[in-house]
């Protein structure tokens, strides 16, 4: 019993450690869109996402975030990057040495895929 106690607090941390990496973080970056573009990442702790075109921080998209282990989902809520509101992308994530890097798992929004996939971007503080 202690042993199956022991096993649920450990995966309960985890789930809770792995959102904490992401909510109320800032990643910048160049997204690979048509044309290479430098984009802000900015991840809210009520689970929203904005991403930004910078330098003048134009909204290209709105989304609801969920961490799952080293598995974000995101799925957006407006914008104006060409993906609908019912197309959730699953993507592998992982943070070494204040770099974001993403990888697709699945998403049937060719554009936000292309444009995460693989990308690198630097923790904001």
């Amino acid at each position: 019993m202690k042993s199956l106690l022991l096993l649920i607090s450990i995966f309960c941390l985890s789930q809770i450690t792995a959102k904490a990496q992401l909510q109320n973080t800032k990643w910048r970056g160049i997204a690979n869109m048509a044309v290479p573009t430098d984009v802000l990442l900015v991840f809210d702790k009520d689970s929203t996402a904005e991403a930004f075109m910078m330098p003048d921080s134009i909204s290209l998209a709105v989304m609801i975030f969920k961490v799952t282990g080293d598995t974000v989902s995101l799925r957006k809520i407006s914008g104006s990057i060409p993906c609908d509101d019912t197309t959730t992308g699953t993507f592998k994530f992982e943070i070494i040495n204040d770099k974001l890097n993403m990888h697709v798992i699945a998403d049937d929004c060719m554009a936000r895929a292309h444009s995460l996939d693989g990308t690198f971007y630097d923790r904001v503080k």
